[in-house]
C-alpha cells in the first residue's frame, strides 16, 4: 500500500516445506507481506463478489459480417490487377 505497487506470490523452499507469501515487487525487504496468499485472494474475491453479486453478466460475442466476407474478395481482386 505504501509504494503503489502489485504484490506477487514469493515461494520459499525448506527441509520444513513449501512457503507462499505475496510480497511487494518494489520495496527491497519484500514489505510487510502476508501469510497465507489463498485466504488472501479467497477473501478478495468473496469482497468483490458481495459488491458485483447482482450484476448481470455479460458475455461479448463476435459474429463474423458481411463486411468483413467482402474484404478479402476486394484484396485478392487488388492483387490480381
Amino acid at each position: 500500500m505504501d509504494c503503489k505497487t502489485n504484490m506477487t506470490v514469493q515461494v520459499t523452499t525448506n527441509r520444513c516445506g513449501e512457503y507462499q507469501y505475496p510480497r511487494c515487487r518494489k520495496c527491497k525487504s519484500g514489505g510487510l507481506g502476508a501469510p497465507h496468499p489463498m485466504q488472501v485472494y479467497e477473501r478478495l474475491v468473496a469482497d468483490v463478489l458481495k459488491v458485483l453479486g447482482d450484476e448481470e453478466v455479460q458475455v461479448r460475442e463476435y459474429a463474423q459480417g458481411a463486411e468483413a466476407g467482402k474484404e478479402p474478395k476486394s484484396l485478392e481482386e487488388s492483387i490480381a490487377h
